[in-house]
């Protein structure tokens, strides 16, 4: 008499995936995300089909033990934010087709610590950006506080560090 095990893996359409390729590829996305920073408690959002790629993201931000927090892939450009701000979300995960028109979608802080980063000074930031000089030290008040430090320059290198932005050399 032979047995056969219940579960037969993930299908989705014509694709389907076993157990352990699941696991190998959830542990592969884990490792990414730790790379960047994310730590037991953090938020990940999940901006994706009901697929399995979803799935695999899910189980790796439960490994690491972060939320994960899918954010609907039909909602608009300013819900998609609200729930960027709300869960203050420290990664994106996102199928790439769905990231096209989602620039007003970043967070605007997320964008200023990218150009404090880059040396743009206040001033700079608020002509780039289409802002106010004063909207624009709010958010840089924001950030430091966000990241613990109280100067643009301990700011830029915490988030180097901690993986918030990259620097393309």
């Amino acid at each position: 008499m032979t047995t056969s095990s219940l579960f037969h893996g993930i299908i989705s359409g014509d694709r389907r995936r076993g157990h352990d390729e699941v696991a190998a590829r959830a542990d592969r996305i884990a490792s990414g995300l730790h790379s960047l920073g994310v730590t037991p408690g953090d938020s990940v959002c999940l901006l994706m089909r009901n697929d399995i790629a979803f799935i695999e993201s899910a189980y790796a931000t439960m490994r690491l033990g972060a939320y994960g927090v899918p954010i609907n892939w039909h909602f608009k450009t300013e819900e998609i934010n609200y729930v960027l701000v709300d869960s203050g979300t420290r990664v994106l995960i996102a199928h790439a087709d769905m990231l096209h028109g989602l620039r007003e979608a970043i967070p605007a802080e997320v964008t200023v610590l990218r150009m404090i980063v880059g040396g743009m000074s206040n001033k700079e930031i608020a002509f780039a950006l289409d802002l106010s000089e004063n909207t624009v030290k709010t958010h840089v008040q924001n950030i430091f506080g966000k990241i613990g430090v109280s100067d643009r320059t301990s700011a830029a290198t915490t988030a180097i560090k901690r993986g918030l932005v990259r620097v393309d050399l």
